[in-house]
């Protein structure tokens, strides 16, 4: 047996070990559907619990247009990512593989299939092939249907990794592994299914989810609040520089090392889109509003300053990583291509023990986690641009926030392990987390 497919001894837990992770599940099960209950019956306010079991036990169910319209979106974004031609990217050598020193080829083709479907979206609800209000009128069903469909490809991921002897670092807890996975670099023909699911898969529904919310409000009140429009452009530039920069993310530590099991695969398929539209879907069911002028500039300040600081942060960090595996490695130039995104070959960085390079400079030579700032501030304005009236808009924000703190405290934890002495030298030469001079 290859020794990195073996059952790890003294492994080392994450999450609060097995029963932090079933924990997990279950509250994530939960909270989908109390959030579906809030939305659909009580206007975007918090449910009481006894509602919420309610609708559960008379009301969230799947229908046969949710399912036709989730499933054949997802088939319709599978064939797009398998045939569309793409720019080639090759990966740094697999994890599972260290013996054998074996490469992944990327077909990174989601900035092609981010634009086919934002046309055809417009052409058929132009021409009235498809009414996009009809997405957000079907959520209950949708959510539960996202749900089902999660898990189901969660238990078909686990069970294939060991059938085929493709089950990576396990454990040896079969809670614990199938929430982190077993599978390392699954894969559907020339798809690689964790990448479709983390850059195209749960953006794309969210951004229909926002745009289906826009449509809903203009039928059903004549017109399209300042709100709703912000939310949606907002959500339009996640997922563009989650599509445009999808060749530079082949090389992140998640589609490197993170295996494809429950927690990428629920948060992806389900989470992730139910979730983080929450203030679209809030705007969907209230009457249109209008706040201060003051508000709407703070809210365009978070959204600007943060969409820059993420793009560019990313885009130095990544390219970075890329021109150090590849000297002849150049931009794509997908739009937008922002000033101060990639950095000179000149640029400081600090060489470890451990073989790696520590980029400090550009926002890396001011915080070690600069791109959270940017993340963090865009998610404000996500849920300030609804107001005060709930606080349910401002769920993302809230669970965005510890997930970014926990991820934090997890990177900076292996990081240590990893460089040792060289990560304390790092820590005196960028001391600051996430704002310079502050924290």
């Amino acid at each position: 047996m290859d020794k990195s497919k073996a059952p790890a001894k003294g492994f080392n837990y994450e999450f609060g070990g097995p029963l932090g992770c079933a924990g997990i599940i279950v509250a994530s099960h939960c909270l989908m559907v109390y959030l579906w209950a809030s939305f659909e019956f009580y206007n975007g306010t918090p449910a009481p619990l006894s509602g919420v079991l309610h609708h559960l036990l008379n009301d969230f169910q799947p229908n046969w247009f949710a399912f036709k319209l989730y499933a054949g979106f997802f088939a319709f974004q599978l064939i797009t990512a398998a045939v569309v031609p793409g720019f080639k990217v090759t990966s740094v050598p697999r994890a599972d593989r260290p013996n054998k020193k074996e490469y992944l080829i990327y077909n990174c083709n989601a900035i092609q299939a981010w634009y086919i479907t934002l046309i055809g979206s417009a052409v058929c609800q132009y021409f009235g092939i498809f009414n996009m209000a009809s997405i957000i009128e079907n959520l209950g069903p949708l959510t539960i249907i996202s749900v089902v469909f999660a898990d189901c490809v969660a238990i078909i991921a686990y069970v294939s990794a060991i059938v085929t002897g493709n089950a990576y670092h396990m454990s040896g807890n079969v809670v614990y592994d199938f929430f982190i996975g077993a599978w390392l670099h699954p894969r559907l023909g020339p798809v690689d299914l964790k990448m479709f699911s983390e850059i195209r898969w749960s953006w794309f529904i969210l951004f229909n989810l926002s745009l289906s919310s826009a449509v809903h409000q203009y039928q059903t009140y004549g017109y399209v609040s300042v709100s709703m429009v912000f939310i949606v452009v907002a959500h339009w530039l996640y997922t563009n520089a989650c599509a445009k920069g999808e060749d530079l993310v082949t090389g992140a530590y998640d589609l490197v090392y993170e295996k494809w099991g429950w927690l990428l695969i629920f948060w992806n398929f389900a989470g992730v889109p139910f979730l983080y539209c929450a203030s679209s879907v809030y705007m969907a069911k209230v009457p249109p509003f209008v706040l201060h002028p003051l508000h709407y500039a703070v809210c365009f300040f978070l959204l600007i300053v943060g969409y820059y600081v993420l793009d560019t942060a990313n885009a130095q960090k990544n390219s970075f990583r890329m021109r150090l595996s590849n000297p002849n490695w150049k931009p794509r130039g997908t739009f937008p291509q922002l000033p101060w995104a990639y950095l000179s070959e000149k640029a400081d960085y600090m060489k470890t023990e451990a073989g790696s390079c520590l980029l400090t400079d550009g926002w890396w030579r001011y915080a070690r986690k600069p791109h959270y700032t940017g993340d963090l501030m865009m998610s404000a304005s996500w849920g300030l641009i609804t107001g005060f009236d709930s606080i349910l808009p401002y769920i993302y924000c809230i669970s965005f926030f510890f997930i970014l703190l926990h991820r934090r405290i997890r990177d900076e934890t292996r990081c240590k392990e990893k460089y040792k002495a060289d990560w304390d030298k790092y820590e005196a030469k960028v001391p600051y987390v996430y704002i310079p001079y502050v924290y």
